[in-house]
């Protein structure tokens, strides 16, 4: 498994190349989990990439990682 975390101030470019990814057919996109949590809430999500660039959150995102997922 790979990780990168993410600067606060790059969380918007991980929705930018993920549908850079996705429009052009890279099939690593499938791999991709984005971790992350959000402003006063204890709770730490992962959505696959794909789901992750749809997803418009109604509270500050205060951490994100990129998982690569591998086998």
């Amino acid at each position: 498994m790979l990780r990168k975390i993410i600067d606060e101030e790059h969380f918007d470019s991980v929705i930018a190349e993920g549908m850079r990814l996705i429009k052009a057919g890279e099939p690593i996109v499938e791999q991709l989990r984005c971790v992350f949590q959000l402003e006063n809430d204890p709770c730490i999500y992962m959505l696959p990439l794909l789901d992750y660039v749809d997803f418009r959150p109604e509270k500050k995102l205060v951490s994100l990682s990129v998982y690569q997922m591998v086998n």
